[in-house]
């Protein structure tokens, strides 16, 4: 089949809250689609299922169906096939779709970098509990958590993943000290490319008067002064990359998830005439914050923004482990976000406007990367 949200629909709208066997069934049918077809269709199977279930349809699938995965204190090694993708289904024979931990914010996680420093291990948390060690008090559900992301974070060394396992084991150890990655490793991520542009789109918007600042105002006030030249500094747009249902498990695609690319720099307007020539370098960095919590983008949060089930759990068969779940494991175990930057790499722009009673008319821009 092609019409994989209408498949999707069909067995989100079949499953019974009351009814145990409803759920097994969907369970089954990722497997099977996972099994005949590759895990890229089951995680797109899953993407689009999410998306109909009703919060009563989600906690049966969750918790109320009879194969809830494994029981707590089984090894996940266990689990896990010996390649960063999916692992057979011990009780059908299939495969469970995920990946080695696509957790963060808008369904992403793991974040350290080669180049970066690495902050020390905390002596404990506020309990003074090792933060590898297992508090007997927690429930079923935080200590799954806690097994899942700690063998992940150890793996991730083992499959090449050293950014990724670096920044998981920071957040586990929960020192909350910042982390600062190399330019290349997020430079040359996909989506950073088109972050950078949604970046540098609105500088442009901003210099032919379609937008304003609160700091800097609009381009108008900056051209009525009829000054021949002005500078201004540290102007700043923002870029959100959008990795979108990644199962590429790449270091960076596991390390930054959903992310903020951050443009920033000085502009130079030298007018002559109708025409004002534009300068500026701009410095280009990941601005953003290592955790699980949705990504705001502007937008209201949805039922299912945080309770989805990240794409880690498909591939441990631990279908439980929703944002939602890690962020309460948060609260219990110390674990905690910190920020995530990057060293800086620049374009520079040159651009010309051309004027009209006080208004841009006419615009071009040309962008450069520099070494």
């Amino acid at each position: 089949t092609s019409d994989w949200s209408g498949l999707a629909e069909h067995a989100a709208r079949s499953i019974d809250p009351d009814d145990p066997k409803t759920t097994a069934v969907a369970r089954d049918l990722v497997d099977r689609i996972s099994q005949d077809f590759g895990p890229d269709k089951a995680g797109a199977f899953m993407k689009h299922a999410v998306g109909y279930l009703t919060p009563d349809q989600y906690e049966a699938l969750v918790d109320g169906s009879p194969n809830p995965g494994p029981p707590v204190g089984t090894p996940v090694a266990t689990l896990m096939t010996e390649t960063v993708a999916y692992q057979p289904n011990p009780s059908s024979g299939g495969t469970s779709g995920g990946q080695l931990g696509s957790l963060n914010q808008a369904a992403t996680p793991m974040k350290v970098s080669a180049g970066s420093v690495q902050a020390p291990a905390p002596a404990g948390t506020a309990s003074q509990r090792p933060p590898r060690q297992i508090d007997p008090a927690w429930t079923d559900r935080q200590k799954q958590t806690h097994e899942t992301l700690w063998f992940l974070a150890d793996r991730g060394k083992t499959q090449g993943r050293p950014v990724a396992s670096n920044l998981l084991r920071q957040y586990l150890e929960g020192s909350g000290a910042p982390i600062t990655l190399e330019a290349d490793f997020v430079r040359k991520h996909p989506p950073t490319q088109e972050a950078m542009r949604r970046a540098e789109r609105h500088f442009e918007e901003w210099l032919r008067g379609e937008r304003g600042d609160k700091t800097f105002g609009e381009i108008r006030d900056w051209i009525q002064n009829n000054k021949p030249t002005q500078t201004i500094k540290a102007m700043k747009w923002d870029g959100q990359a959008y990795p979108g249902f990644d199962l590429s498990g790449s270091d960076q695609s596991l390390s930054l998830g959903q992310y903020t690319i951050q443009g920033i720099g000085d502009l130079t307007l030298t007018q002559k005439g109708d025409k004002v020539v534009v300068r500026g370098r701009i410095g280009h960095r990941l601005n953003d914050k290592y955790d699980f919590q949705e990504g705001k983008q502007g937008k209201k949060a949805g039922f299912l923004s945080n309770l989805a089930t990240v794409p880690v759990g498909l591939a441990n068969h631990d279908i439980g482990l929703t944002r939602n779940a890690i962020i309460d494991y948060e609260r219990v175990a110390g674990a905690k976000g910190f920020p995530l930057r990057s060293k800086p790499w620049y374009r520079e722009l040159v651009g010309v406007l051309t004027i009209k009673n006080g208004k841009v008319v006419k615009s071009h821009f040309q962008w450069r990367s520099v070494k």
